[in-house]
């Protein structure tokens, strides 16, 4: 029923496991806690709302798709102050410190039951996973005099690129950087060989949402995530 995250478990220090719920499928509360004492945190993730003792919303994930790419849907006038970041290059200081800025509306930062600095940790690892790992295809960057903002692109399947994180620094905001971010990505994806490209945000972040749908993506789907903490 309850499936434990290795990876989770071993980078917060204490054992952590998720619940899908399948659409049209019910859930229990009285069969979860059956299920819960081995954990000290479960991630909880469905399709509509559930109720249970215990669980708290922490997030609507909207995931948001492109249509499919095609050549003629890319941008022919990109901009000339992005550039795929370079180690050694660019500074990896400022691109930790966006990445930081991206997730301020992550259910690791908003839930107050995170206690040892988990956020700033997991986003920590996510840039870095990005920079030195491989995890990213690319990385974009917008840069004046200094990185003002990025996108990252990851591998979802063959045929499916995801923009992973996305940041401008708040000085920088409402001057259209997010925009051409966005189109740059597409135009990467599709110089990669990906057919289609998804992104996710906060339903609450509405900044977010209104560029995704600038940038002609449509909703895919909404799920709806919660925490369950053994406290």
């Amino acid at each position: 029923m309850i499936k434990q995250l290795n990876w989770d478990t071993e980078f917060f220090g204490y054992k952590v496991g998720q619940l899908i719920i399948s659409k049209n499928k019910k859930f229990s509360s009285s069969t979860f806690q059956t299920y819960v004492n081995d954990y000290k945190l479960i991630y909880i993730l469905s399709s509509e709302k559930v109720a249970g003792n215990g669980l708290k919303l922490v997030d609507k994930k909207v995931t948001f798709q492109q249509k499919t790419l095609i050549k003629g849907d890319l941008n022919k006038n990109p901009s000339s102050k992005i550039e795929s970041f370079s180690e050694g290059v660019h500074d990896y200081e400022s691109l930790k410190k966006l990445a930081l800025s991206s997730g301020i509306n992550s259910r690791f930062k908003i839930d107050i039951n995170f206690k040892n600095n988990e956020y700033t940790k997991l986003y920590n690892q996510w840039i870095n996973n990005a920079v030195y790992k491989g995890m990213a295809l690319d990385i974009l960057i917008y840069r004046e005099k200094e990185i003002l903002g990025f996108t990252t692109i990851e591998k979802k399947s063959k045929y499916l690129a995801i923009i992973g994180l996305v940041a401008v620094s708040e000085q920088e905001r409402g001057k259209g950087i997010a925009s051409k971010l966005i189109e740059s990505s597409i135009n990467r994806a599709f110089e990669l060989g990906f057919e289609t490209i998804q992104v996710a945000t906060q339903f609450e972040n509405i900044p977010a949402m209104r560029l995704y749908e600038k940038c002609d993506f449509k909703i895919k789907d909404i799920t709806y995530i919660y925490h369950y903490w053994n406290l």
